[in-house]
């Protein structure tokens, strides 16, 4: 796997931290930061704004977590990517769960202010299944690397998000415990038995031993093109 290069991309207002417990074997992997947006800001515009953390052409692997797996979708339609993985996401608007669509319906997102998620933390970890004190630190301790402003408009693009296709390349693991993004309303995802939305940490063996078979089948078809 010499050559290729992976680029992961977080949940929802969390870092790199996310992907240590997982064992990538490729030539190089990088870690895409999240950026406060612009004004306004399109979900496209901030796709093109992220892949200048691409800095490379050739065999490009972007895997992307939650909303990090909707963010990776967006940005292979700007650049060519060979192949794409997601992980605990979604693919398309029609699997967003209903949950979701009343939130669309209700906007009551904007009010969901760091005072209000600091008292319901233990709700959040609950949905995230997890449930050591070691895991409740990791994602306390995420939840203030990005800025206010960013979190309010990753949750008002990820409750509008209007896509309806993907790239033919994308490979979606799903849990089958997952509260966020259940697996019954997704179309064709790998399931990881007894997987949470959280699983990326909780089972950090079993996503990384996928990840590496989906890598050496990419590697030997792109050596074939």
């Amino acid at each position: 796997m010499n050559n290729t290069s992976v680029y992961c991309i977080s949940g929802l207002g969390l870092d790199e931290r996310l992907f240590f417990q997982i064992n990538i074997q490729a030539k190089q992997v990088n870690y895409i930061q999240w950026i406060d947006p612009l004004p306004n800001e399109t979900l496209e515009d901030y796709a093109r704004r992220m892949l200048n953390q691409v800095q490379e052409e050739g065999n490009i692997v972007l895997i992307g977590v939650s909303f990090g797996g909707m963010m990776a979708i967006e940005m292979a339609k700007l650049k060519r990517i060979e192949q794409v993985i997601i992980v605990s996401s979604i693919k398309q608007k029609k699997e967003l769960p209903p949950f979701f669509k009343l939130m669309k319906t209700v906007p009551l997102y904007p009010y969901f202010t760091k005072k209000w998620r600091d008292k319901t933390k233990f709700l959040w970890r609950k949905f995230f299944g997890l449930d050591t004190d070691e895991a409740k630190f990791f994602f306390d301790e995420m939840l203030t690397t990005t800025s206010e402003a960013y979190k309010t408009w990753a949750i008002d693009q990820m409750i509008k998000w209007r896509n309806t296709d993907y790239p033919n390349n994308l490979i979606h693991i799903q849990g089958t415990k997952d509260l966020i993004f259940p697996h019954k309303h997704l179309s064709n995802p790998i399931l990881v038995k007894n997987g949470t939305h959280g699983m990326i940490v909780s089972h950090a063996d079993e996503i990384s031993a996928i990840i590496n078979q989906i890598l050496v089948k990419q590697v030997e078809n792109y050596k074939n093109m």
